[in-house]
């Protein structure tokens, strides 16, 4: 008699941010389990990967059809929400299979997310590999027991079971790569994550990669990452994710970095890199952005300062990057025309209102590109989590179905509704500093008149606060009432109104605050005002170039064409003109005519795209306004001056 033997089945479920992700943690669980003949004969492996947004009817659908034996999951606070809900279905409707849950937010955390109900699941305490196999052998066992797997919590006869911490694998080459032994199909994915070590030097209280890891960095085989780069190249995907905590923190992420440019120019992919840079390695770290510039590689460098108090520094123990070293790194990188980011987080315990504003100052005071800043999230496994009284951190649930991410919205130095002028500011800073709507009158107006950053910001943000007539107003009270104002949607829904659906409503809006100013009415300022009117950018190439609603009364419109202005600059501003817009006026002439154009490296405006799909587009763009800031190009033989449009001074 002859028996038909039915491999068990393993079904792995990734559930991410953005659409065709290569399942990176699947990759590895499943090429370091089939290294064991008994798990790569008795078992067949399926990968799937869903974005946040997929029907919660059609994943649930998805994961029953493939029968599975066993299910795992990765856990992140952006998922966890959804995963439960999953699971309790699941065990519902597979009560005999099993569950594996690992993942930062479930780490050691077997009260939070276990049940004595459910002996079938278990979770995976730290790096997975080892102890998912042991676990998939063990299940091969009729009288299984888990109790000497080491690295997982589980219930058994009612009783809530840890077993010995597994340690970390020194030699990553232990692992398999799933790129290189065939685990991930082919020229199938947009976005991928990779990693070359693990392991992070730094214990930053919010995060989760020193809580996690400790301080020692190990490091997978450098000709083995040179290949998979390679295979990423060949393999047409788009968008890669560095995911290494500290990139650049030895010389050999230097000769990686080369390496993967030249992918870039053997294959035309990845189009575009994203990764965290190592504190204080100035030299290296320069080195890298001007490699990965060059190779068409970079969309924008982040400086992960996070907080310029030092009374914050302390008491989320961080070692920041050297103010000295990011101020030179900043000039580097705007010599170079690079699109860089400095992130903040608000509020971190310790930060006041002022200091935060004061900070950003600081920032602007050093020429820093573009502002971004970011909620504090407390997350399981991380620092704060444990000092959440001690600090008053205040928190409520983030508004996405998917997540359950804490949202700290007060601290002992900050309540709430200070949080909220905060948010309020940092909108101000998006809409003005970082798409440049009022970037050269606020130089003007702090190289001048001495004033400050920080009390212009907190100017705009007190006139919208008591100006609701305005859209912009709008929004930012009701993203603040809603809970959502720090969401890439939402703030991306602002730059596409400010930018492009009210366009006129904030120009109006603009006009009227700087005729609000304490320091109104100079003919210089009305000058600089009118200079950022014209420009501020087009967030779509495609769209029409609209009129501006403002009677011009210091700068001259000529003509006006599909992709910009012809202006011209009166001879009384041209030492002004020269000063804070470069590639000025020559000598010799004494009225100026230049060209604004507005077709840059934006995207077009597909009118059949999801609004979500826009409002990302239009979030990652405010991190590179080096891209969409319109071209002054000076015309020289500009002959055939047209009646103005709108007289001039």
């Amino acid at each position: 008699m002859f028996f038909l033997f039915r491999k068990k089945i393993v079904t792995f479920c990734e559930l991410t941010l953005l659409q065709h992700v290569i399942p990176l943690v699947s990759g590895y669980l499943q090429s370091y389990a089939c290294q064991y003949p008994e798990i790569k004969k008795s078992y067949q492996f399926n990968k799937l990967s869903f974005d946040l947004l997929r029907p919660y009817e059609q994943i649930l659908k998805e994961l029953l059809s493939t029968n599975a034996d066993v299910y795992a999951f990765s856990c992140y606070v952006w998922n966890m929400r959804l995963i439960r809900r999953l699971l309790a279905d699941l065990l519902a409707l597979r009560p005999n299979a099993h569950f594996i849950l690992g993942g930062p937010q479930v780490i050691n955390q077997g009260n939070e997310y276990l049940s004595p109900r459910y002996e079938n699941v278990v979770i995976c305490n730290g790096e997975g590999e080892r102890t998912f196999s042991y676990l998939l052998k063990e299940l091969l066992n009729k009288d299984r027991c888990f109790k000497s797997i080491k690295g997982i919590t589980y219930y058994d006869s009612n009783q809530l079971i840890t077993t010995e911490k597994e340690e970390r694998i020194s030699d990553l080459n232990e692992i398999p790569s799933p790129f290189l032994t065939g685990v991930f199909e082919k020229k199938r994915y947009e976005f991928s994550v990779f990693e070359t070590n693990r392991g992070c030097p730094f214990k930053c209280n919010y995060c989760f990669w020193g809580a996690a890891t400790g301080s020692k960095i190990y490091q997978f085989n450098e000709e083995r990452i040179k290949d998979e780069m390679q295979w990423i190249g060949e393999n047409t995907v788009g968008y890669v994710f560095i995911a290494d905590a500290n990139w650049g923190i030895t010389q050999r992420d230097v000769e990686l970095s080369q390496h993967l440019a030249e992918c870039k120019k053997t294959y035309n992919f990845p189009n575009l890199l994203y990764f965290c840079t190592s504190k204080n390695s100035k030299s290296r770290i320069e080195e890298i952005t001007n490699i990965f510039s060059k190779a068409g590689l970079l969309a924008t460098h982040n400086v992960s300062l996070q907080t310029l108090s030092d009374t914050a520094l302390k008491m989320v123990e961080r070692s920041n990057v050297k103010m000295d070293t990011y101020t030179d790194l900043q000039m580097r990188l705007n010599e170079n025309q690079i699109n860089s980011t400095v992130e903040l987080i608000w509020p971190l315990p310790g930060e006041t209102l002022n200091s935060f504003m004061e900070g950003i100052g600081r920032l602007c005071e050093n020429n820093t590109d573009t502002i971004a800043t970011y909620p504090l999230i407390l997350m399981n496994n991380v620092g704060l989590k444990q000092k959440q009284q001690e600090y008053g951190l205040v928190t409520v649930d983030e508004v996405d179905p998917a997540s359950e991410a804490q949202i700290v919205v007060a601290t002992n130095q900050v309540t709430r509704d200070e949080n909220f002028e905060g948010v309020r500011y940092s909108a101000a800073v998006i809409s003005l500093y970082n798409v440049r709507s009022l970037w050269h009158l606020f130089h003007y107006l702090h190289n001048e008149l001495k004033i400050k950053y920080s009390d212009m910001f907190l100017w705009f943000k007190n006139y919208c606060k008591k100006n609701p007539q305005y859209l912009y107003s709008q929004h930012i009270e009701k993203s603040i009432q809603d809970g959502d104002h720090y969401r890439f949607d939402t703030i991306g829904r602002m730059i596409q109104s400010i930018l492009y659906s009210h366009r006129q409503d904030f120009d109006n809006l603009i006009v009227a605050f700087v005729n609000s100013l304490p320091c109104k009415g100079s003919q210089e300022i009305l000058f600089m005002m009118e200079i950022d009117l014209l420009n501020r950018p087009y967030i779509f190439r495609n769209v029409p170039i609209q009129d501006i609603g403002h009677d011009f009364k210091h700068i001259q419109l000529l003509d006006k064409t599909e992709n910009g202005f012809y202006i011209q600059i009166p001879k009384y501003y041209r030492e002004l003109f020269n000063a804070y817009i470069k590639g000025g006026a020559s000598a010799e002439d004494d009225d100026e005519v230049f060209f604004i154009n507005y077709r840059k490296k934006q995207l077009q405006l597909d009118p059949n795209g999801s609004d979500r799909e826009k409002r990302f587009y239009c979030y990652e763009m405010t991190t590179k306004s080096r891209d969409i800031v319109p071209s002054w190009i000076h015309q020289k033989n500009y002959s055939s001056i047209v009646s103005p449009i709108i007289c001039s001074r």
